[in-house]
């Protein structure tokens, strides 16, 4: 147990530090480096739970540490503050962090803290209320409440090559994850991709699952598994969400991987 924690919070301090070191300019100290806070970016999805209980329990002021956790509500809000250097650190998956440095925005992997396996769900479609279950197929051309150019719509793409080839996604623009609660709650939209525990929550509200992430090997990344950033990474690059001209092979030779 005392393992688990004074590795939880070793990697948070090296976090922080090093994406400070990272992306302040040479000589410049940025507003996050002046501050004995560590500013920590994180989003509503079950990864960060232990960051919270950490908060919530002390654990990082008996260490003589303070730590602020910022809650984003939306990986692109999450990444601005990264970029603006309001943030030092931040708790997402590996993807992230290519897209920050294609983006001239330096940033380093340091840890990895909460691992899932392949019969976990992390990440699923579902549809509203009342609806009964439509296909995958349906509830794409109805309507799919969703994050476009993100790691949120290339797992609903394969979601859908994998279980519904050749259905057109019909994807609703919702940027901020916990706004496509209400909206699927109330029937604004038909359908909606969220990561867990918001698919749990909504599912015990009356919403139906119509495929999730489970078994196959698909879900945007939070452990080093390299054949899935390499395919996420040169599917963003491919749609020219990426400024960087790098392939994956040239990232591993800039060092950008390990």
């Amino acid at each position: 147990m005392n393992n688990k924690l004074n590795l939880l919070k070793t990697s948070i301090v090296s976090l922080g530090i090093l994406a400070t070191a990272f992306a302040s300019p040479s000589g410049v100290p940025n507003a996050a480096a002046a501050s004995d806070t560590i500013s920590f970016g994180v989003l509503p999805v079950i990864q960060a739970l232990p960051l919270f209980v950490a908060y919530e329990k002390g654990y990082f002021s008996d260490e003589g540490l303070n730590v602020e956790l910022i809650t984003f509500k939306s990986g692109l809000e999450k990444d601005a503050a990264m970029a603006a250097r309001s943030t030092q650190g931040y708790f997402g998956d590996m993807l992230t962090s290519l897209i920050l440095d294609a983006n001239q925005t330096p940033s380093r992997m340091v840890a990895t803290l909460y691992n899932t396996t392949g019969d976990q769900r992390m990440f699923a479609i579902l549809a509203a209320p009342g609806t009964g279950k439509p296909s995958l197929a349906e509830l794409a051309e109805a309507g799919i409440a969703g994050s476009s150019n993100t790691v949120i719509e290339y797992l609903t793409r394969k979601l859908l090559q994998a279980e519904a080839p050749g259905a057109k996604l019909n994807l609703i623009e919702a940027k901020s994850i916990p706004s496509r609660v209400p909206m699927l709650l109330s029937g604004r939209v038909p359908g909606a991709v969220l990561p867990e525990p918001l698919v749990t929550f909504v599912e015990k509200k009356g919403a139906t699952v119509v495929a999730d992430d489970r078994g196959k090997g698909i879900a945007p990344p939070s452990v080093p598994d390299r054949r899935l950033v390499m395919d996420s990474y040169n599917w963003l690059r491919n749609k020219g969400i990426l400024k960087s001209e790098l392939t994956w092979p040239e990232m591993v030779q800039e060092g950008l991987l390990d």
